[in-house]
């Protein structure tokens, strides 16, 4: 928002700095808008820096997880060569989230849920850089990750949910509100940080993203996923 746009709100009767701060005495003065302005921009600025902080802070602990999940996997592996565990894996306990995952890996990617989120190609299967993303947007999205190795690194393939778990509990399992997202974006989707730039969002900038995750899942050819668990279920009966 420039200092014009700022005015035209001061001029309707609304603060963009305080909800139901306008004064009519004191906002209507020029020179009080424009200080106004200022503090506004710094507190802006203020907020930026601590969503990008915490967006580091959060990416540094995703790294870090992926590190130790890579070196506990070799230990385990060594364990079962040496005949100190029986399985290589841990039991799956929750079904409905085991068949979530294999119904949007096989919509979105054509693949069979492998049991593990990891994918070095994450490019080609998620549906962010594949369906959503304009040709802009991903040239500007893969000059950032070609600068960050290490992102590419930890290539993390999530169930991201359209309406959040914590809005909508009865769409947890449903396939219509969900989809394959590289865990950078989602990190960036949940943490209200512009999927492309990076900066802050606002509830209304961040139904935007939602609102392209729903046009996306009505472009598909399986909205329900009916017809993927109809074939789950024959491939099943097949092996």
């Amino acid at each position: 928002m420039d200092i014009n746009e700022f005015i035209k709100k001061c001029e309707t009767g609304t603060c963009p700095r305080y909800p139901g701060g306008y004064n009519k005495k004191t906002c209507s003065r020029e020179h009080k808008r424009i200080r106004c302005f200022d503090k506004w921009l710094r507190q802006q600025e203020k907020k930026k820096e601590k969503r990008e902080f915490d967006f580091q802070k959060k990416m540094e602990k995703h790294k870090a997880e992926i590190k130790q999940k890579e070196e506990d996997w070799e230990i385990k592996k060594e364990q079962y060569n040496n005949g100190e565990i029986d399985s290589l894996f841990d039991i799956v306990v929750d079904e409905k989230d085991l068949e979530l995952k294999r119904i949007i890996w096989k919509r979105d990617a054509g693949l069979e849920y492998s049991g593990t989120s990891l994918n070095k190609n994450w490019q080609n299967y998620c549906v962010f850089w594949n369906h959503i993303f304009t040709k802009e947007e991903k040239l500007s999205m893969l000059n950032f990750c070609l600068k960050d190795k290490d992102l590419l690194l930890g290539s993390y393939l999530d169930i991201v949910h359209i309406e959040s778990r914590a809005q909508r509990p009865d769409l947890i399992y449903n396939p219509d509100n969900a989809i394959l997202g590289f865990r950078f974006f989602h990190s960036r989707l949940d943490s209200y940080l512009d999927l492309v730039t990076g900066e802050p969002m606002s509830n209304k900038e961040r139904s935007i993203w939602i609102n392209r995750m729903k046009d996306y899942i009505k472009s598909i050819k399986y909205t329900s996923g009916k017809q993927i668990r109809e074939d789950l279920e024959s491939w099943s009966k097949e092996k």
